[in-house]
């Protein structure tokens, strides 16, 4: 596959592209880019590979950084090979930005050395001289000799460095000894205290309190919204429902019907199965199934002939095939979509 981004940052600025995945998304639609090819560098570009790499330019770590990149692209739905595309292809336009460039800090470190050095001399120079002076002279001449002599010459003002001095530790006085002391009977009474409560706590509760993906009693009680009927054609990558999710909304789908995704090929919405890596889905599972997606932004998700979840993110609910090449489909998948407030 081409590099769109190459044409994409001739129209837009790079750190632009990178600091908004919606922006780049637009983008790389408004060229033309092959919806595949878009969802795998926004997917890349909100797992901060392109940043990681700007990172790690300057280092020459790439060839330890590239793997694990791909290998979180690939734990988070994204085939190998895809993934190893949206890395190189983030690369290439990192490498040939200024912004990828190498920078080099060593050319400020001599001027920085010589001022220092210049400073240490000019420092040093009152110091030394007028020492020498009266200590040699007064045992070739008279006593008053180096007297005048120390006269007529420039009063001299030594200031010795302060790293001259040793630097002596300064030990905590008895306040502020006592002041830790009280913070750390008081960090040790909130501990215990944090500890008790805990086990007075039933275990019901303790139960309860721990993280869950599913909503409260309450939103399940919710009224479920009115159905809405999706038609989700096999040749069209990606289908708006025309509905907005909020995060934490559920979200319940039922779908039927048969395409063609193939020459003699035909499956349900639950797709049909492929050993796994499948180059030619979105994501892994079955091939040409209903899949979802919120936003455009976020990573695809499985839907099948049922499904019943909470919405990760709030935004426009799409519906489409797990299919990167759709050009050859044929059919579509009725659906009904419900929403739980």
């Amino acid at each position: 596959m081409a590099n769109p981004l190459v044409e994409a940052v001739q129209h837009f600025p790079l750190p632009q592209l990178m600091a908004d995945p919606n922006r780049c998304r637009n983008v790389l639609n408004d060229i033309g880019a092959d919806p595949a090819e878009v969802f795998l560098l926004v997917a890349a570009l909100e797992t901060r590979v392109p940043q990681t790499l700007m990172e790690h330019q300057a280092t020459d770590e790439l060839s330890m950084i590239q793997p694990r990149l791909v290998s979180e692209l690939n734990q988070r739905g994204v085939e190998r090979s895809r993934a190893e595309w949206a890395v190189n292809a983030w690369k290439d336009v990192i490498s040939g930005s200024r912004l990828g460039q190498k920078t080099v800090i060593r050319q400020t470190e001599p001027a920085t050395e010589r001022a220092g050095g210049a400073a240490t001399e000019r420092a040093a120079g009152p110091v030394t001289q007028p020492a020498a002076g009266p200590v040699t002279q007064p045992a070739a001449g008279p006593v008053t000799q180096p007297a005048a002599a120390a006269a007529t010459q420039p009063a001299a003002r030594p200031t010795p460095p302060i790293t001259q001095h040793p630097t002596v530790p300064q030990r905590p006085g008895p306040r502020r000894r006592r002041g830790l002391l009280v913070g750390a009977v008081i960090a040790a009474l909130v501990i215990v205290a944090g500890v008790a409560v805990w086990l007075a706590w039933p275990n019901d509760k303790h139960k309860s309190s721990g993280s869950s993906s599913t909503p409260p009693a309450a939103n399940l009680s919710a009224q479920l919204g009115p159905p809405t009927s999706v038609s989700v054609p096999a040749a069209t990558p990606w289908t708006n429902t025309n509905l907005k999710v909020t995060k934490g909304e559920r979200i319940y789908v039922s779908a039927r019907g048969t395409i063609v995704y193939g020459p003699n090929l035909t499956c349900d919405p639950d797709g049909a199965v492929r050993p796994s890596p499948d180059p030619g889905s979105i994501i892994g599972g079955r091939h040409a199934a209903v899949i979802g997606l919120i936003g455009g932004s976020g990573l695809p998700f499985y839907v099948g002939s049922s499904y019943n979840g909470v919405a990760p993110a709030s935004g426009q609910l799409y519906l489409g095939i797990n299919d990167l090449g759709v050009t050859d489909n044929s059919g579509q998948f009725s659906a009904t979509v419900r929403l739980q407030r």
